[in-house]
């Protein structure tokens, strides 16, 4: 699926992956100068993530006003924060402050 949503194209299909399973991919770009706002795959359906596409585009232009480096800061928080749960990091509070 492929649809142009507040000036952003967003895109969410399913494919193969190298390794032979089926994934989700997607991503969204601001069409006026090509900024990368989220790209990435998973599991899931198409539809659904569609669907989180059109709420992460209204939160980086709602919340973040567009604003890429208030962006990045928070991609940045959020991985980091992720990393922390996933491989039980313990400098979530230091990379916070840091932000």
């Amino acid at each position: 699926m492929t649809s142009i949503y507040r000036g952003v194209k967003i895109d969410s299909s399913r494919s193969q992956a190298l390794g032979g399973w089926s994934e989700v991919y997607w991503n969204a770009y601001r069409e006026s100068d090509g900024y990368e706002i989220v790209c990435n795959f998973g599991g899931g359906s198409v539809r659904e993530m569609f669907k989180v596409l059109k709420e992460i585009v209204d939160e980086f232009l709602d919340v973040f006003e567009g604003n890429e480096d208030k962006w990045e800061n928070r991609n940045d928080y959020y991985h980091y924060t992720m990393n922390n749960i996933m491989f039980g990091w313990d400098d979530t509070d230091k990379i916070y402050r840091e932000l």
